[in-house]
């Protein structure tokens, strides 16, 4: 595979684009922001890694995905930034990647992201197994409210980018009893759409004091 990785963390992005050799593909640094994106419009075909470790490299994203939008795009950052994969998934990122994780899951996590973008598997961005499992291990309830177990299973689908179609075939219930759930969870939670849930639902766990995930 052709790999184009950028982050503002040099030696970081170094190391793995010398891991990513070693495996077998073709990795290319820009050096800056303008120059991926240039890269990005001569050959769209190529993969893209995106170290995300400030709000500022959530622009590379967009900028990518605005002149190759059937380009793969998989970011990564540390545990405690996780906030920024979902801001990250906003800007267009296809898989979303721990920098804890090992090279074997973050190849995983560009070949669940080449079927997104191939249009075999569009459902939801590729969380790769230890992004997926820090935030299922959150507790998402709102202060002095309890939300069902159901309502609970519905929220973290929803966290990780599942549509209502993807949350109804995962937990093997109708669309309408989804949408049911998340009008709930939107009264429970004192929100009007889906963005403004996820946003309250990770502040709530800051709230509640856990100290790995969200910052």
């Amino acid at each position: 595979m052709e790999i184009s990785v950028f982050g503002s963390e040099l030696l970081f992005t170094e190391a793995l684009s010398s891991l990513l050799v070693r495996r077998g593909h073709v990795v290319q640094c820009p050096s800056s922001e303008r120059e991926l994106v240039g890269a990005a419009e001569s050959n769209g075909s190529r993969a893209y890694l995106v170290d995300v470790s400030s709000a500022g490299d959530i622009g590379a994203i967009a900028g990518i995905k605005r002149v190759t939008p059937h380009s793969p795009v998989v970011t990564l950052t540390a545990e405690s930034d996780l906030s920024l994969l979902w801001r990250a998934i906003d800007a267009g990122a296809d898989g979303v990647c721990l920098k804890s994780d090992g090279i074997e899951e973050i190849e995983r996590a560009f070949a669940r992201a080449e079927r997104r973008v191939s249009g075999k598997d569009r459902a939801a961005p590729a969380w790769s197994n230890g992004a997926s499992a820090l935030v299922r291990r959150r507790s998402l309830q709102p202060s002095g409210t309890l939300i069902t177990p159901r309502e609970q299973a519905v929220l973290e689908l929803l966290i990780l980018g599942a549509s209502t179609t993807k949350i109804s075939v995962a937990l093997s219930m109708s669309e309408a009893t989804v949408r049911t759930h998340l009008q709930h969870l939107f009264a429970k939670f004192g929100v009007h759409s889906r963005v403004a849930l996820i946003a309250a639902a990770v502040q709530s766990g800051r709230r509640q004091g856990d100290p790995v995930l969200v910052q």
